[in-house]
């Protein structure tokens, strides 16, 4: 009888799961599998056993050859050679997957790019005492949306761990001038610094996500579909996210306001006055 070399492979990595095919014909398809997943990355050379092994343990339930068909073959092919330190298979990632993405895709790069994927690569290829993490790409989806997640989640951190940029002055810069009225004017000039900090240490009462969502709608100018993007989720919900913690910080600015700013009584109601306006502009072309 014949060896079967990829039957064996499978065997031995999932031992007494169901087969639908006889041994000749179970090995025949392995090794079309094998074949097709190669010829997608021409360069990248995976030791057929060992990348049956791989496919074999990410298969969801049922019966082989059928279970393998629900995998994503050649991206898990890579994704092998990748997890062994292959560098054909580093430079086809990086050539096909990480040049791919662009700042539609993480949208809170912002000019950070080339960081974000120098930051994908070390965090899905670097071996630290255990497998690079690209070994649990499982293959239920493209190796490239994988990767996108992987991206976007990486962009977000990036602008969480960032020292804190001034809300309160980006608020005010944002807002057009105060218009005709010369005393709102001369308002918004003299109480500029009170209407800044308070608008600061209001921010500091708001969530974590109320703090990113201002900060990267008015600090880094993106708007509602960009916001959509990154945290993955419908345009509306965005939207409602974004006015509800511009809501919330125009009400804990109005309190720190009243608080803690040392105005005169007429100077407060002004003061009141242009931070309602200014808020307004600053957040109206957000909102839309």
């Amino acid at each position: 009888m014949a060896p079967h070399p990829l039957l064996s492979a499978l065997r031995r990595a999932a031992p007494g799961r169901a087969e639908e095919l006889a041994p000749d014909e179970l090995e025949h398809a392995l090794a079309a599998l094998c074949r097709d997943a190669a010829a997608a990355w021409p360069r990248v050379e995976v030791d057929r056993e060992r990348f049956v092994e791989h496919l074999a343990v990410r298969a969801p339930d049922g019966a082989f050859p059928a279970a393998l068909a629900a995998l994503h073959s050649s991206d898990l092919y890579l994704a092998c050679a990748l997890a062994s330190g292959d560098d054909a298979a580093a430079a086809a990632f990086r050539a096909r997957i990480i040049d791919d993405l662009d700042e539609r895709i993480v949208p809170a790069a912002q000019g950070r790019l080339d960081e974000v994927r120098q930051r994908v690569c070390e965090r899905l290829l670097v071996a630290d005492g255990a497998p690079p993490r690209i070994a649990s790409y499982r293959g239920q989806g493209a190796l490239h949306a994988w990767v996108r997640v992987t991206a976007a989640r990486i962009a977000l951190d990036l602008v969480r761990a960032e020292p804190e940029r001034s809300l309160g002055e980006a608020a005010l810069a944002a807002a057009a001038p105060a218009g005709p009225d010369p005393e709102l004017a001369h308002v918004r000039a003299t109480t500029r610094a009170a209407l800044a900090s308070a608008i600061e240490r209001a921010a500091a009462t708001l969530s974590v996500r109320e703090r990113t969502l201002l900060r990267l709608s008015l600090l880094d100018e993106l708007t509602i579909d960009d916001l959509a993007a990154l945290y993955r989720v419908h345009r509306a919900t965005a939207a409602r996210w974004l006015s509800a913690a511009r809501d919330a910080l125009g009400q804990a600015a109005r309190r720190e306001l009243a608080d803690g700013a040392r105005l005169a009584a007429d100077e407060l109601t002004s003061a009141l006055r242009v931070l309602d306006t200014q808020l307004d502009l600053s957040w109206s072309r957000f909102l839309l």
